[in-house]
């Protein structure tokens, strides 16, 4: 259903982000910031904390990436993350570029087990990777 279905404008897209963090549950958030297009992000990796910084940019095509340099208990890191949204009526479907399975983001009425009821409207990253940031 979501291969035939059809992308979702990059207003719509930008919609669902701007401001917003996506919470990862105990295993960290991202905040997409519209002041620079700021990305942020802590996490948590069998209780080893990092953080990322960088951007997040609408390609076009659906598509959300962010650009980030990764700091951790392994090192430092680059790495680019898209995901990729497609829209039937109203329902937003998702995947993970480049060979993510499609699964329903957000439904046609809202459900709260629904992957976009983890993003919430606010900066829910910023202070937490603060604290990791100032880790001895």
């Amino acid at each position: 259903m979501a291969s035939q279905a059809e992308a979702v404008p990059d207003a719509g897209i930008y919609q669902m982000y701007q401001n917003r963090s996506w919470l990862w549950g105990q295993n960290g958030a991202g905040f997409f910031a519209v002041q620079r297009r700021q990305f942020s992000a802590w996490t948590s990796d069998k209780g080893k904390l990092g953080y990322g910084d960088g951007i997040w940019f609408l390609p076009g095509g659906g598509k959300l990436c962010f650009r980030a340099k990764w700091h951790g208990a392994g090192g430092d890191s680059d790495a680019l993350t898209c995901f990729e949204h497609r829209q039937a009526g109203r329902v937003v479907y998702q995947r993970k570029i480049p060979d993510g399975d499609w699964y329903v983001f957000r439904s046609s009425d809202r459900n709260m087990a629904d992957e976009f009821m983890k993003v919430k409207y606010g900066d829910y990253a910023t202070w937490k990777q603060n604290r990791i940031k100032a880790r001895p």
